[in-house]
């Protein structure tokens, strides 16, 4: 069975408020609200390869795609479900600076069917989902590839469900 798709995003600033460039972001977990029990997540669609890890840009901004198992959706269905993500910047001389933030994930559609259009018509109101897939495409789509399409995710699925949320982290 195809597994579900997530996407996490958001900005990773220093505590005076400045964009970390080239940060790292990893995802820690995600647990279901229904259950408060893990989610089972990976890096690509049979959830066997790495912890879903990027790199902020220029800006602090970061777009972090995942796989999460279709099996699972009953722990997501009703509320979403909550996220933990690692945020690490690491200095020139090696010493670094970090941040672990927890924030919600909405249930919508899958991903890779928002993403794979050119230019999404998104409602300027309505669910929670919605505003978020909106902010992410007005904010955050100079991160997603030239088309439209993350590496990692086949051209192709049958997943019905994408969980989506923007989790921002200030580093200490």
């Amino acid at each position: 069975m195809p597994n579900n798709t997530g996407l996490i995003f958001g900005d990773v600033r220093f505590s005076n408020g400045t964009p970390a460039a080239e940060a790292e972001v990893s995802l820690n977990w995600v647990l279901g609200n229904t259950d408060r029990t893990p989610v089972k997540t990976g890096g690509d669609d049979k959830l066997t390869s790495f912890v879903p890890k990027v790199k902020t840009g220029k800006g602090g901004k970061y777009a972090m795609p995942f796989f999460w198992e279709a099996a699972h959706i009953a722990k997501v269905i009703e509320s979403g479900a909550t996220a933990s993500v690692l945020g690490i910047w690491f200095a020139k001389n090696n010493a670094h600076t970090a941040a672990n933030q927890q924030g919600r994930l909405v249930l919508g559609l899958d991903l890779r069917k928002l993403f794979g259009a050119v230019a999404p018509p998104l409602p300027s109101s309505g669910s929670d989902w919605a505003v978020l897939a909106r902010d992410f495409h007005a904010a955050y789509r100079e991160l997603l590839p030239k088309n439209g399409v993350f590496p990692m995710q086949p051209m192709f699925s049958t997943e019905l469900h994408g969980l989506l949320g923007r989790i921002d982290i200030w580093l200490r």
